[in-house]
């Protein structure tokens, strides 16, 4: 089971920890066939499917979008949309990961070895994309833009 990351762990490492068991479970044989069975079923039950994403990854997407939410509050990712940024690496952990066990296919993260590379990977190239402190998106901007301003204006 998946639990709550510490928000004094920096995000490199409580990232990774949860990314690294999210893939090992998302890896397993059986969590496949439950989805797989979860998803046919959800087809003439939608509650079905409601139900299945409250228990299960409704539950990771909190435990992600609550940790981006303290990690933006206490300055160190400059996050605009917490749940947004949560699903993207959500779906880069598991998209591909999923796809290819749903359809039958060996997943590329069947060692130990592999899961954890492909998390730690995935954590790494996800902080890449979001700003480090309180000096994000938006302020970077105004920068720039103020920079251009002042080097026309010479």
């Amino acid at each position: 089971m998946i639990g709550p990351l510490s928000p004094d762990r920096e995000p490199l490492e409580a990232l990774t920890i949860f990314a690294t068991q999210l893939v090992a479970m998302m890896s397993m044989p059986d969590t496949q066939k439950l989805h797989r069975l979860v998803i046919a079923g959800s087809i003439e039950s939608p509650e079905l499917g409601r139900l299945f994403w409250e228990a299960g990854p409704g539950r990771g997407f909190k435990i992600i979008a609550t940790y981006l939410e303290q990690q933006k509050v206490i300055g160190k990712l400059a996050i605009d949309d917490v749940n947004r940024d949560a699903g993207m690496l959500i779906g880069m952990l598991v998209g591909g990961i999923a796809l290819r066990l749903n359809l039958g296919t060996p997943a590329m993260t069947q060692t130990v070895e592999e899961q954890e590379a492909w998390a730690s990977q995935t954590v790494r190239q996800f902080l890449r994309l979001i700003p480090r402190g309180c000096y994000g998106f938006h302020a970077r901007a105004l920068h720039m833009r103020v920079t251009m301003m002042e080097a026309k204006a010479m």
